[in-house]
């Protein structure tokens, strides 16, 4: 009979959804890793700023601030003189 993996699962949660999402929501560390065997991922949904916190059984949470925005650039890689 084998056990329940060994680990952490930290959960993963937005201040604000309606500016940024996290997906999935939770993710686990194996006991020796120091990351998750798969990516979790923030989206932006709309500009501003959110915190994304984290929480643990038996471990400190913690919060941290992002800012959406974005930035908008053309190239030209033709240029016609008439």
């Amino acid at each position: 009979m084998t056990g329940a993996p060994r680990g952490v699962t930290i959960t993963l949660a937005s201040s604000d959804a309606s500016k940024v999402t996290i997906s999935p929501s939770t993710v686990f560390i194996q006991q020796g890793a120091t990351a998750p065997g798969h990516a979790t991922a923030g989206d932006g949904v709309n500009f501003g700023s959110a915190n994304i916190n984290a929480t643990a059984p038996g471990f400190v949470a913690d919060t941290k601030p992002v800012q959406v925005a974005a930035t908008i650039s053309f190239a030209q890689s033709n240029l016609t003189m008439g």
